[in-house]
């Protein structure tokens, strides 16, 4: 969002508006892939695992300021929804379940979580809550996102994950 107020911000962000060449969008989509490749989490929370990948976190900053022209890009929901997947395998290996990424909702994280947000129809006070596994079920729900092979490899990776977490804790309760 820019301030009014501030005529630079305002001045580069029409700027930005009015230079939505197909270039632009084109070498962002070919980017969408390259970067959620590069995203390794690192952290439990998900604003200072996308700081720790300073690329990532230099190209959301770039995202941002050319936000009207990307908005309607199925590559950048594909690259959203990777961020958040590969969040939630790191939260399973480490930490055995999900987190609620509410808690995590500053930085660029706060932007990757409203377009989330965007893609399943839902305003962040429509939810209490929202769970960091949810991307799973969306995933394996939606139609709307075209997934290539190393991303549906990750999405079954992370189905067996919880297959066997859930085995593990049946066993632990008899």
């Amino acid at each position: 969002m820019f301030n009014c107020q501030n005529k630079e911000t305002f001045g580069k962000a029409r700027l930005a508006i009015n230079n939505c060449s197909d270039n632009l969008i084109k070498s962002y989509d070919s980017l969408f892939v390259v970067m959620s490749n590069k995203f390794s989490p690192k952290d439990i929370d998900f604003d200072k695992s996308i700081k720790l990948n300073e690329d990532v976190d230099k190209f959301i900053d770039s995202i941002k300021q050319n936000d009207k022209c990307l908005y309607k890009s199925e590559e950048l929901n594909t690259f959203v929804v990777i961020l958040l997947l590969k969040q939630y395998k790191f939260h399973l290996q480490n930490y055995h379940q999900g987190y609620d990424l509410f808690s995590m909702c500053s930085g660029n994280a706060k932007y990757i979580i409203g377009k989330y947000l965007l893609l399943i129809n839902k305003k962040s006070n429509d939810l209490e809550m929202l769970n960091s596994g949810y991307i799973v079920e969306f995933l394996n729900t939606t139609k709307a996102i075209k997934l290539n092979d190393s991303e549906k490899k990750l999405l079954d990776t992370v189905n067996k994950m919880e297959i066997e977490l859930q085995k593990q804790q049946r066993e632990e309760m008899q």
